[in-house]
Formats: C-alpha cells, sequence, structure tokens
C-alpha cells in the first residue's frame, strides 16, 4: 500500500481511470481528502474487501455449478447462450474475460443463479429486525414493540404459495415466467439483507457471480465427477457444501484476432 502510494505521489500511476483498482480508489481518496481518508481507514478497507462474503460468494458459485451440471438439460442450455451471446475472448488470452455488461442481460444465465440462490442459501439464520416501539402488524397479526422478528431463508424460499408445488426442485425456467411473479418471488431472495441494512458488498459480489459462471463455462468443459452421487453441508450459521467434486477440461476457444 505504501509502495502504491509512493506513486501517486510522484504522478506516475497510469490517469486511464479504466484502468483503476479499488486500492487506487482508496489512496486517490487519501489524497484529495486527507483529513478524512486515512492510513488506517485503507488498510481497514481492504481487510473488510478480502475477509468478507468470501465464505458467502464461494457457497453461492458452489450451489450455482451443483444444481446447473446436475439438473438436466441446463448446462447445455446455459451453454448455448453464452456461446451465442457473449462476446469471443481475444487472442492473447487464455481463458474467456465476461464483461459484467453482457452477462447481466443474459435471461437464463440470471435464472440459474437466482434459482440457486433461492434453493441454497448461504446463510440459515434469521434476518432479525426489532418491531417499532409503537408496534405493527405483520401477516394480519399485531406484533407488540420491541419484539425481535425475522424470516428464516430456507424455510421462506421453499414457500409453495410464493414458488409452486415443485420448490424443492432446481428450476431456473420459473424466472422467466411472467413480471409480477417474478416481482414476487425476488422480494423472498434478501441474501444481501435489504434496507438500512444492506450488503455494502452486494455489487462487487453479483460482480464476481455473473462474470466467473461464464467465464469458467466458456473456458473449460466442466462435468461431476460422479453424476450419482449427492453433495452434503452442514450449517453453523454458513451452509457450508461437502462432497462435491468436478472434472474440466479445456475447451476450443473462439479466437479474435
Amino acid at each position: 500500500m505504501r509502495e502504491r502510494y509512493k506513486h501517486y505521489e510522484s504522478n506516475e500511476r497510469v490517469k486511464d481511470s479504466s484502468q483503476e483498482d479499488l486500492l487506487d480508489k482508496f489512496l486517490k481518496a487519501k489524497k484529495e481528502h486527507p483529513e478524512i481518508v486515512t492510513d488506517k481507514e485503507i488498510l481497514g478497507l481492504n481487510v473488510s474487501l478480502i475477509v468478507a462474503g468470501g465464505d458467502t460468494i464461494a457457497m453461492s458459485l458452489t450451489a450455482v455449478l451443483y444444481y446447473v451440471l446436475r439438473t438436466p438439460g441446463c448446462y447445455s442450455t446455459l451453454q448455448e447462450e453464452l456461446d451465442k451471446h457473449l462476446s469471443p475472448h481475444l487472442s492473447d488470452m487464455s481463458y474467456h474475460k465476461t464483461l459484467f455488461s453482457e452477462a447481466r442481460k443474459l435471461p437464463y444465465l440470471n435464472a440459474c443463479i437466482q434459482e440457486a440462490f433461492r434453493l441454497h442459501p448461504a446463510t440459515s439464520f434469521s434476518l432479525e429486525r426489532v418491531v417499532p416501539s409503537s408496534g405493527d402488524t405483520i401477516d394480519g397479526h399485531f406484533v407488540p414493540g420491541g419484539t425481535v422478528v425475522g424470516c428464516n431463508p430456507w424455510v421462506l424460499r421453499r414457500d409453495k404459495a410464493t414458488f409452486g408445488e415443485d420448490v424443492d426442485q432446481y428450476r431456473p425456467e420459473r424466472w422467466l415466467g411472467e413480471p409480477e411473479t417474478v416481482h414476487r418471488m425476488s422480494q423472498t431472495l434478501f441474501q444481501f439483507g435489504a434496507g438500512s441494512y444492506i450488503c455494502l458488498g452486494k455489487n462487487i459480489a453479483y460482480l464476481e457471480i455473473y462474470k466467473l459462471i461464464p467465464s469458467l463455462m466458456q473456458t473449460f468443459e466442466i462435468s461431476l465427477d460422479d453424476p450419482e452421487k449427492e453433495w452434503t453441508h452442514s450449517s453453523r450459521g454458513f451452509v457450508r457444501q461437502k462432497d462435491f467434486s468436478i472434472r474440466i477440461s479445456r475447451r476450443d476457444l473462439k479466437v479474435t484476432v
């Protein structure tokens, strides 16, 4: 961090903002507002970026791959969408570079990710809130002020009234239905919290997921090591998966010279 700041002091850093990373932005903020942004704040922000969200994002990515690979026809349908709509990789790269702006527009990719969020929430605890002192009415029942309330995501996302009778089935197509139905389902996916308590890393998490899944699938052929074997998972606040192994081999990439 000190070495990077020396470059800022000597104006050696590239001025093209498109090449900036988050550390660049933090150091720029320190240079512009030294009375607010100190080395301590920059260190804390960087540690948070490294530590916070690592486990939950890994669990969510694992869930997407697991269900896509285990669901008949899902992998091939998603692969076809990616190959058809994403830009071919450049000749100087050994992997497929996915643009978030392109991936975010793909309906089946979005459906696969949303359905994985629904079926395997990374957390198993309720996101609790305290009822205001005046009390409130929740689902037709008056709840006194000061009461702690919350919904467990594993229960909420298996509500048949919201998702249909096949709530235990991984079916991305449910997210391609009528807009009103999709909106109602989306309101239950508060894996990043909601309101004033929403996760500050939400946008970075989405960026990682929507870039990494397409990049992996367009760079490699991926298959289950044992198609008959189901994974296991355990919950200690976070629902960690085990016994999930895959095989990968490099694909013949489309090249733009």
